[in-house]
């Protein structure tokens, strides 16, 4: 296997960009920065030793993981959104927010696993033009 076949777009996963999530959100795209960007890395280490080291040391809890996690994606990987809309058709504009609102309610668990899924290929040039191109 070439070597090339399996490099990422660093820049992209620092920076972030736009990602089509439209398999399985028609419309929408995330401006996201990639899972273990350096913000991300710091910040983790930073809720991480915030707790007890007993804790740490048994394992962290589920809803502890949870809550780290989606401070992560609040904080540090999603930026924008684009293509979602409110009820009454008007778009749902993107704010920390709102972001913490709809990703930290489990009603909108597929919201977030696509939040994620973005954030997880976003330096993956090849798959992010592909989903662009098969939308145009």
């Amino acid at each position: 296997m070439k070597l090339s076949e399996i490099a990422v777009n660093a820049a992209a996963i620092e920076a972030g960009r736009w990602v089509s999530v439209a398999h399985t959100l028609p419309g929408v795209k995330f401006k996201v920065r990639g899972l273990n960007n350096a913000d991300y890395r710091r910040l983790q280490a930073k809720l991480i030793a915030e707790i007890p080291r007993a804790d740490r040391i048994k394992g962290l809890d589920p809803e502890i993981q949870d809550k780290i996690n989606l401070a992560l994606l609040i904080e540090t990987v999603l930026t924008d959104w684009s293509g979602l809309e409110n009820d009454d058709g008007s778009p749902l504009v993107w704010t920390k927010e709102t972001s913490a609102h709809y990703l930290g309610n489990p009603n909108y668990s597929v919201l977030r696993a696509a939040v994620e899924w973005a954030a997880a290929v976003v330096g993956e040039d090849d798959l992010v033009e592909a989903e662009e191109a098969a939308k145009n």
